[in-house]
């Protein structure tokens, strides 16, 4: 999109345009746009008709000047919102800050619910870099295991991939996943990361439509992720998530396939 807004930009200003490019700072300019742009429509309620290319774009973009040095992290304390602020950026706490306290923002979407090797993978294959953010650097509560050496505490991932923590006091166990004590966590590790790619991998089939055996699946992997994940654990919102997507869908399909059993029914409620 950036390409096409360039070669628009060179037909309006062809001056400036060429003295970007021979400058060699088109790209980084492009890239400094892409990472620090917050999306905005003009008026309030209104999808802005921006065609670029043949393609309906329902937002413009702009770089403030103070608003888009709000930093990343996965532990925010600003939301925001330029929909309906006529190309302001509104930004309000989330959390009581205090005077000398940095201001946060997520770059990521559902980043509270989101475990830390997918927010680190999104963020430097989107934003290119890698979060050191205190929530980063602290326990992976949106992952925990059951500790297989007390069987009272639960096991979190502190920081490093191969490193797990115990909450329990009794226990305070440390663990490598790698290490012949940690065979439990490699257990759980892999357990969990299956279910993950089932869930995903029908999720992704969704697009090609559903038939009798998707509700059931979906059903079958919330069943197992009661079973076998704490309720911390982000593969409950995954499940939940796929789950509902799917009743829509077979909700959909019945009032296509049967739309005057439905008129009936309506029609003999309301008498």
């Amino acid at each position: 999109m950036l390409e096409s807004e360039f070669r628009r930009y060179s037909l309006e200003k062809p001056l400036q345009a060429k003295q970007i490019a021979e400058a060699g700072v088109k790209e980084k300019l492009m890239r400094i746009i892409d990472l620090n742009a917050h999306s905005f429509h003009e008026e309030p309620g209104d999808a802005t008709s921006n065609v670029v290319d043949g393609t309906s774009c329902d937002a413009k973009g702009a770089i403030y000047i103070l608003g888009s040095k709000a930093e990343h992290s996965c532990a925010p304390n600003l939301r925001f919102n330029t929909s309906g602020t006529n190309g302001m950026l509104r930004y309000v706490a989330t959390v009581p800050i205090s005077r000398g306290d940095r201001v946060s923002i997520s770059y990521a979407k559902s980043v509270l619910q989101t475990p830390r090797l997918d927010r680190r993978e999104f963020l430097l294959e989107n934003k290119s870099f890698v979060c050191e953010c205190v929530r980063c650097r602290g326990l992976d509560e949106c992952n925990p295991l059951h500790c297989e050496s007390c069987n009272d505490g639960l096991l979190f991932n502190a920081g490093g991939d191969d490193k797990w923590c115990c909450t329990s006091k009794a226990c305070g166990w440390n663990a490598n996943a790698n290490a012949v004590e940690g065979d439990g966590i490699s257990r759980q590790i892999e357990s969990m990361t299956n279910l993950a790619n089932d869930i995903s991998f029908l999720r992704d089939s969704l697009q090609y439509g559903i038939d009798e055996r998707t509700l059931p699946q979906a059903l079958k992997y919330q069943e197992l992720i009661t079973e076998q994940c704490h309720p911390l654990h982000w593969l409950h919102i995954a499940a939940w998530d796929l789950g509902s997507i799917v009743a829509s869908s077979v909700a959909q399909c019945l009032m296509l396939l049967h739309p005057n059993h439905l008129l009936a029914s309506n029609n003999s409620t309301s008498a």
